[in-house]
């Protein structure tokens, strides 16, 4: 395996969010495509309620067809429109209908709380005030699933971020960050696809979200009460990654166990190594994976044999 690339701003560039209730980050960074604002609706004062013509780049016929998987959907007015409602209508990836009514909002970009794959509708309940937008928030891609990380070159460690996509086993998933302090913090989730990243307050320092460039493997299962388990961590030819083998006592074929519910524990003696390894446990733990904690090239294979099964 070897990890996305490290792109500090893959999936945020750098944004302050200093607005009341402007909590939603648009990923429009490297790693990032698809976002649109206007892609749905482009800028229009309704007169009175009812359905907004969708004329927007993205829209094509009579329903939105250019997503290739979910995506959050974003409101904007530069006028005040909490005293109006919108309804948005279409379906999700299995094909089920879905809608929902959002408050308007005031001179701010508001998200939905639904994904999307069409749209068949947006609706207004009543005449708008100001110049109204509606689009797609864009969607991050890593091409490893791995783990991404919050940049800020100022105090914002009393802020939660909640990361919202799709993990490493294909599950809808979603991640709380507190925040950074003039430093990156990194998430716990492998992620293949980021859907929206979002605030719980407003952002005074200019915020970056992206890939740290680290990667842990799935976790691997062992019987507890079986035999020794035997590890080994190959690198490909002219590699060059620092990595560490970790294990964990937790059930992780529990029902409902997420990957970041683990508590992580390091191999005594495979950690921060360079080339290729082997090892083994001796005690009882019920699985082990391989963390790539820096990246520059190449890629890393792990083995796990146990004895007597």
């Amino acid at each position: 395996m070897a990890p996305t690339a490290l792109d500090r701003d893959g999936f945020v560039a750098s944004q302050k969010l200093e607005t009341a209730d402007q909590y939603d980050f648009p990923l429009e960074g490297d790693l990032a495509s698809g976002y649109d604002g206007d892609g749905l609706v482009t800028a229009t004062t309704p007169t009175a309620a009812g359905s907004m013509e969708m004329d927007g780049a993205l829209y094509s016929s009579s329903t939105l067809t250019v997503f290739t998987s979910e995506r959050f959907l974003e409101i904007y007015s530069d006028g005040n429109e909490s005293g109006v409602t919108f309804q948005i209508t279409g379906t999700n990836k299995e094909g089920h209908v879905i809608s929902e009514v959002m408050t308007g909002p005031n001179a701010i970009r508001a998200s939905s709380t639904l994904k999307y794959l069409t749209v068949t509708d947006i609706s207004i309940s009543g005449a708008g005030t100001g110049n109204i937008t509606v689009g797609s928030m864009g969607i991050g891609t890593m091409t490893t699933p791995g783990a991404i990380g919050l940049y800020s070159a100022g105090d914002e460690d009393d802020i939660t971020f909640t990361v919202v996509g799709v993990d490493r086993y294909g599950n809808d998933n979603s991640e709380d960050i507190t925040g950074p302090n003039i430093s990156t913090v990194t998430g716990a989730v492998d992620w293949t696809i980021i859907q929206k990243v979002t605030s719980d307050g407003t952002v005074d320092n200019a915020v970056e979200v992206g890939s740290v460039g680290t990667v842990f493997s799935q976790w691997v299962p062992v019987n507890k009460y079986g035999g020794d388990v035997s590890i080994g961590c190959t690198l490909s030819s002219g590699a060059g990654m620092t990595y560490a083998v970790q294990h964990t006592f937790d059930d992780i074929q529990a029902a409902g166990f997420q990957e970041d519910d683990a508590n992580v524990f390091v191999h005594a003696t495979i950690t921060g190594e360079t080339t290729s390894q082997d090892g083994s446990y001796s005690t009882p733990i019920t699985a082990c994976r391989v963390a790539i904690t820096a990246f520059t090239a190449g890629t890393l294979t792990f083995q796990v044999v146990q004895s007597g099964s």
